[in-house]
């Protein structure tokens, strides 16, 4: 299998990195953000043009995880944690699907709020919160629940979602 994993130098994507070389993996691309910049579509376009026959599958571990600062962001859908989580999500998935790759989310448990309405444990099919349900999430949460979303929306069938509710580094 060729992989590329976006954002491998984060917590779990570079634990990720390191066990898929530890295995064997047949080729495993880990750009830095300087060689894929999630943020610009063109670029994206551009490094999977160029990279189409190195990699089948597409790990997104990038994204804007500070979800105290993501907090101060709230409501700016210009600021980096939605341009990163919703934007450079976007700008993977039309670029996965454009290129015919398996593309593999990393999302958060957070998009769901575990309060007394809504209590858990939730399953792989629960339904996403509706944006008047906003309100009993972090902002953080709902950039990831957003770009979640925009997957559903594009409606590709070669995408998987992983939420992952805390990540602890070891």
């Amino acid at each position: 299998m060729k992989v590329l994993i976006i954002g491998g130098s984060g917590l779990v994507g570079s634990k990720v990195l390191d066990l898929l070389n530890s295995e064997g993996t047949n080729l495993v691309l880990s750009p830095s953000s300087k060689e894929l910049n999630i943020l610009n579509k063109e670029l994206v376009n551009q490094y999977f043009e160029e990279n189409n026959d190195s990699f089948d599958v597409v790990i997104n571990f990038a994204a804007y995880t500070d979800v105290a600062k993501a907090e101060e962001q709230r409501g700016d859908k210009q600021g980096l944690a939605w341009a990163l989580n919703v934007g450079g999500l976007e700008n993977i998935l039309k670029a996965s699907k454009k290129y015919n790759k398996h593309l593999i989310h990393i999302s958060t448990g957070f998009v769901f709020p575990g309060t007394p309405d809504f209590p858990g444990p939730y399953s792989e099919d629960a339904p996403l919160l509706k944006e008047s349900e906003y309100k009993k999430l972090g902002w953080y949460a709902i950039t990831k629940l957003e770009a979640e979303k925009l997957i559903k929306k594009e409606a590709y069938p070669k995408v998987s979602v992983i939420r992952i509710p805390y990540p602890v580094r070891a």
